[in-house]
């Protein structure tokens, strides 16, 4: 019973530091119908345009992440990793970041996981439409992929699960990316 009681209390006090992680270090979070949110710091431009926009689906237990411009927020004292403001956002649907199914990462633009997109493509002779699939069991092509900022994000937003598989699709000329909690 003791047990149940300290487990209980301990996961209070962790929603409790989550439900206003983002505004208590200076991001504003404008929250949607639908479970979209966008994320804005004074850091990163000025303000004035979203840095972050992020869907939760509860019922599906996807997210889907349009806009993670995070590394170009310049350093500051109370800066938050994507993984934190995912996390925190998480929080906010009251939903565990473990009970995610997948993570969709929107029309891929950072360039370094564009690289590692370009490089597993070259690998393997596929082309740009190809669709790529991978697991662990795959190390050598995993690592392409595991070094990579959006890997990291999520990997780091889970406290207990990871990542099984990464797919990268194709659509209308947009790379998305799909991570699958397990």
């Amino acid at each position: 019973m003791w047990f149940l009681l300290r487990l209980f209390v301990f996961t209070l006090s962790l929603l409790c530091v989550y439900a206003g992680l983002l505004e208590d270090h200076g991001y504003t979070v404008e929250e949607y119908t639908n479970g979209v949110y966008y994320v804005k710091s004074r850091h990163y431009a000025g303000g004035n345009a979203p840095m972050n926009k992020v869907k939760i689906n509860t019922d599906t237990k996807v997210m889907t992440v349009y806009l993670a411009y995070n590394g170009l927020e310049e350093a500051h004292e109370d800066k938050l990793r994507l993984s934190q403001v995912l996390g925190a956002l998480c929080t906010k649907e009251d939903l565990d970041p473990d009970d995610l199914e997948w993570v969709v990462i929107d029309d891929v633009e950072n360039l370094e996981t564009k690289d590692a997109m370009k490089k597993y493509r070259q690998k393997h002779g596929l082309r740009f439409k190809d669709e790529i699939r991978i697991d662990p069991s795959k190390e050598e092509d995993w690592a392409i992929f595991s070094s990579t900022p959006f890997y990291k994000a999520v990997y780091y937003m889970l406290p207990k699960k990871g990542i099984d598989q990464i797919i990268v699709k194709n659509s209308g000329g947009n790379q998305d990316m799909y991570f699958s909690v397990a």
